[in-house]
């Protein structure tokens, strides 16, 4: 099976005047094509640094990381965006959505970002996206403000599956919702990974989440202490 992110020897540490804190601490990994993999552990053990890291959002201060065999730290920074926003969807506890945007202005968005589809044909496929995760037609041009939680939620996976992308990275993807919603979150990463056999990476304290994983990894003071597979 392919190895979609390796993680070599990873290491994260700020400075704070003479002090070093160190966030992740000398971290391996191997991401498979289509794991479900959940990242737990207590706040600040080191779960979104590892999520930042893994999408190119932050720089490891030691070690190496790897997309699809090629060394992150070999590529420019255009580079860098254009496979990010190609081929890894990020999701977030708090949405991120462009709030004065429709759903289907946001899930075109980083359609036309890529430049190579037409503005219809962009339509054309965040339609089909806002369809899938369960939007009803009548609400694609609701401005996303108008949206409950759950819905906000539903349209940022939609967005993240825009450039139909390899990998999903979610940090606390049902952080901020109800147990009813939460639920209805997960079941749809779980069919994203099943069905169109994407790799899923979460973190979350959620419990209910490991249940649908294939892999958990429990992170604490930067490091993994234990991984189930």
């Amino acid at each position: 099976m392919k190895i979609k992110v390796k993680l070599k020897n990873v290491t994260k540490f700020y400075k704070n005047g003479d002090e070093k804190i160190i966030v992740l601490n000398n971290i391996s990994l191997d991401i498979f094509e289509g794991d479900f993999i959940v990242l737990m552990g207590p706040s600040g053990a080191g779960k979104t640094t590892l999520l930042f890291i893994i999408s190119a959002l932050e720089k490891p201060s030691l070690g190496s990381v790897f997309w699809d065999d090629v060394p992150v730290d070999t590529l420019t920074d255009s580079e860098i965006q254009r496979y990010k926003l190609k081929k890894i969807g990020l999701v977030f506890q708090n949405y991120y959505l462009i709030p004065s945007m429709t759903a289907l202005e946001n899930v075109c968005l980083p359609i036309l970002l890529l430049n190579e589809y037409s503005e219809s044909e962009a339509m054309l496929r965040a339609k089909e996206l806002l369809s899938i995760v369960g939007i009803e037609k009548n609400r694609f041009n609701d401005l996303v403000s108008r949206f409950s939680g759950g819905q906000m939620q539903r349209v940022a996976i939609a967005r993240a599956l825009a450039n139909n992308p390899d990998i999903i990275v979610a940090d606390e993807p049902t952080g901020n919702l109800d147990t009813k919603n939460s639920k209805i979150i997960i079941e749809l990463l779980n069919k994203i990974n099943r069905d169109l056999n994407k790799t899923i990476i979460i973190a979350t304290h959620d419990p209910k989440i490991a249940a649908f994983s294939d892999k958990v990894i429990f992170i604490q003071d930067g490091k993994i202490t234990l991984n189930y597979i």
